[in-house]
């Protein structure tokens, strides 16, 4: 959609307008830094991990801008270095 008209291409979506805006949105996900079943919350980590690796090219498809390299790395070094089940990381970086 685009900021003037509510419609066209990617690029004109993305154009600056007084009248637009851009639309953004934020998910949290909850988990217990120390679970005590460490299998779901590792299920839970490795569908994410499948998200920022698979999921960018559906989600570029639909127009969604991808996260950066850099903050999905962040991501998942909180994961192994915050997760612990036992003194060990839950998600194994698979």
């Amino acid at each position: 959609m685009s900021a003037k008209t509510g419609s066209g291409p990617p690029s004109e979506r993305s154009r600056p307008s007084t009248r637009g805006w851009p639309i953004t949105g934020a998910s949290f996900i909850l988990v217990y830094k120390q679970p005590d079943d460490a299998a779901p919350v590792n299920e839970a980590l490795k569908f994410f991990a499948w998200a920022y690796k698979d999921g960018a090219s559906m989600a570029a498809e639909l127009d969604y801008v991808p996260l950066p390299a850099a903050l999905i790395a962040q991501v998942k070094k909180t994961w192994t270095s915050q997760i612990t089940s036992g003194g060990r990381p839950v998600w194994s970086g698979q």
